[in-house]
């Protein structure tokens, strides 16, 4: 497998990670903080990354580095424009209705596909890394954060599909759907790259009565 390079290892340690600064980018990836800024710099001047200040309490405001719309192109897209404009014609010629069933098909093969994959019979946290690897797969970058015995978070920092979904929201909702399908548990959507947040991320939780059946 090809290693990234540097410039490579902070566009993706940024999408990654979100905004970072120079220091705490050199300290993860294991270079000096001239050398990162370096990189930074170039990376600004191709139109990549933009930076912004945040104050803090004490002395001057903090510099952070974050990806700007243009480096989207760096990550799996899905042959974004194709998938959108086909969509689209979809929708004119067949009419919302059956855009609607297409969809629906779509979500039930796939989680026919993830199925054969989730054990369903496994504790939930290792049904959701099993959701986050097909997930990451498929060009999501998908993690997976532990927030209580009961509570995970499934993070997608990547949406292969954006474009598509920006000229069509029902593929979001399609997959929260497709969750819910694969997953015997409570499962909310916490963010969400189009109402401004830069990753969307779900919040997945035992059923009441597993809750209850854990405590007996």
């Amino acid at each position: 497998m090809k290693k990234l390079s540097s410039a490579d290892q902070i566009l993706h340690l940024i999408k990654t990670r979100g905004p970072q600064t120079a220091q705490s980018m050199a300290t993860m990836l294991s270079m000096t903080s001239m050398g990162a800024r370096q990189h930074l710099q170039k990376l600004k001047q191709k139109g990549l990354i933009r930076t912004f200040d945040i104050s803090e309490k004490i002395g001057r405001p903090a510099r952070y580095w974050a990806l700007t719309e243009t480096a989207e192109r760096y990550f799996p897209n899905g042959h974004g424009e194709l998938a959108a404009e086909m969509v689209a014609l979809a929708e004119s010629v067949l009419g919302e209705q059956a855009l609607a069933e297409l969809l629906k098909h779509r979500e039930k093969r796939q989680c026919n596909d993830y199925q054969l994959e989730i054990d369903a019979t496994a504790p939930l946290a290792d049904q959701v890394q099993t959701l986050a690897a097909i997930r990451s797969r498929e060009g999501y970058m998908a993690e997976v954060e532990a927030i209580d015995e009961h509570t995970i978070l499934l993070v997608q920092n990547h949406c292969p599909v954006r474009e598509v979904s920006r000229s069509c929201p029902a593929i979001c909702q399609s997959e929260l759907s497709l969750f819910n399908r694969c997953l015997d548990a409570d499962i909310e959507r916490t963010e969400y790259c189009f109402d401004g947040d830069r990753r969307c991320s779900y919040r997945i939780s035992k059923t009441k009565a597993e809750k209850q059946m854990s405590l007996l």
